[in-house]
Formats: structure tokens, C-alpha cells, sequence
């Protein structure tokens, strides 16, 4: 249960467009020391660290914010970061600016796993300090919950139903679901029906059919399924992502039904003693 922390082996540089603000980002991720967590360091100077008090969510993202600067759609990368068991890390923004979104890429976490794959992955000497779930918690928002009992290691299992598209689920289990070939793969998606109010809240400007998935009014995708229960898969993606707002692993069974980032945020917040 017990593991060591982690860091990358070597530097990663990569540009791409945040996927509501469409505006391109140039990062530089590096290695960390033990006990230093995950931060995002802006050109400006001072930066964000990963924390549960610094998470909050708002429509179609997680985001991170600290006084006057924030970091936007956090999710699929942190997905990754949980995925690898990564601990410790910097996360430079070479772009000007105190509010920054992260690139969508593919819009999935395959682009970011393979990177980190790429740069190496090395343990450090210092023990990981997971949050290990002892009783039940559960977070109700309307007929949606989000709950976690305890366990002898993380599983997520996300339930969904969707207009059109009906119910599905999907499951992980860390040490045993292969997350690069089985979740990561599985991109972010939206309703032909909801362009409109996208376009109206300022959102989406850079979604393209090569980065999310566009489900049309009759049931059709803009292009082929990855997985026949891909959104479920996504969704469960951005339940792992959101969880590691934590800074920290957790140890628990996790169960989702119609999960979103408001919800997983609130929960986070809840079973670290915040709410």
C-alpha cells in the first residue's frame, strides 16, 4: 500500500491550445524534490500547488487557483499524474499571463501518458503518504453521488446516462486496469445539442474533432468509438483526475453515478476534511 514517492526522470516541453480558451501554452515540466508536491509555476514568479483548498470546478473543467492566479482544466493531465504514481513535479508556464489553461492535446490523457512514459518515471527516497479511507463518505448532488468505502487499494467505478446515448460504466482498479490502453485513450465529448450554449458561455473555442468527440442530435459520432463506452470511460478519467487534487494518493473503492467536475470537487474537498 505503502509506496515510494515519484518524479520524472527528464524535462518535458510541450505546446498545445487549451481547449475552452483556445489560446496556445508552452509548458516545461521538470522533476521535483520529495515532499515538494505538484506545482505550477507562472513567468510572473509564485505558483499554485496541488491542494484540495486550491481546486475548484466550474462548467466543463477542474481548475486550480491561488490570490489572483488560476490554472484551468487540470484534469486529464492529473489523471496521468495518478495513473504513474507521480508525486512530485514542476510545471513551468512559459506563456505571460496569471490565468493559464492547460492543452487539451488529444483530448484524452493518452498524449500525457505517453510523455511521461517518454521522460522516465523514477522513485525517490521518501515513502508516498496516501489517504487511506476508513469509513464510508458520500456526496449527493440531486439524484448524482459520488461515494468511497474503505478498500485495500483505489478502484473507481463511474456509472453513466446521457440523452441519446443511454447508460453505461466503466471501471478501473489500480495495479490491475492497463490505464494507458484502457482509459486514457478515451476522449472528451459533447452534445451537438449544447454548441450553442458553449459558444454563448465563452467555451469550447478550441474543441475540434481531433480533440472531443461531438455526439450528434441523431445518436451518430463525429468519428468512430474508441470503446463502445467511451464516455463512461472518459467520465471515469476525469473522476481520477479530479480525485488527485487531493496531492495525494487515495486508498479507497470509489463509486460514481452521473458524475462532473462540481461534484468530484466537492467530494475531494469533503473527504479531506474541508466540507
Amino acid at each position: 500500500m505503502y509506496q515510494n514517492q515519484r518524479t520524472i526522470a527528464s524535462t518535458i516541453t510541450v505546446s498545445g491550445s487549451g481547449i475552452h480558451t483556445g489560446q496556445k501554452v508552452n509548458l516545461v515540466i521538470q522533476q521535483s524534490t520529495v515532499n515538494s508536491g505538484v506545482k505550477f509555476w507562472f513567468t510572473s514568479g509564485g505558483g499554485i500547488r496541488l491542494l484540495p483548498r486550491n481546486a475548484f470546478a466550474q462548467k466543463r473543467g477542474t481548475n486550480l487557483s491561488k490570490v489572483q492566479k488560476k490554472v484551468k482544466t487540470v484534469e486529464h493531465f492529473l489523471a496521468a499524474l495518478s495513473a504513474k504514481g507521480i508525486t512530485n513535479l514542476r510545471v513551468i508556464f512559459a506563456n505571460d499571463g496569471e490565468v493559464q489553461e492547460m492543452p487539451i492535446l488529444d483530448g484524452c490523457a493518452q498524449e500525457w501518458t505517453r510523455l511521461l512514459d517518454q521522460a522516465g518515471v523514477v522513485e525517490q527516497e521518501a515513502l508516498q503518504r496516501p489517504l487511506i479511507i476508513e469509513e464510508p463518505i458520500q456526496v449527493w448532488s440531486e439524484d448524482r453521488y459520488i461515494k468511497i468505502e474503505p478498500a485495500e487499494k483505489l478502484s473507481v467505478t463511474c456509472l453513466v446516462e446521457f440523452p441519446i446515448i443511454g447508460k453505461s460504466e466503466a471501471t478501473y482498479i489500480s495495479g490491475e486496469t492497463d490505464f494507458a490502453k484502457e482509459i486514457a485513450p478515451a476522449r472528451t465529448f459533447g452534445f451537438e445539442a449544447e454548441l450553442k450554449e458553449l459558444e454563448a458561455s465563452g467555451l469550447a473555442k478550441g474543441a475540434t474533432i481531433e480533440n472531443a468527440l461531438l455526439i450528434k442530435d441523431d445518436g451518430s459520432y463525429s468519428t468512430p468509438l474508441r470503446f463502445p463506452n467511451e464516455p463512461a470511460r472518459h467520465k471515469l478519467l476525469d473522476v481520477l483526475g479530479d480525485i488527485y487534487t487531493l496531492g495525494r494518493p487515495v486508498v479507497g473503492r470509489i463509486t460514481a453515478y452521473k458524475p462532473g467536475h462540481a461534484l468530484n470537487v466537492s467530494f475531494v474537498k469533503r473527504i479531506a476534511g474541508m466540507g
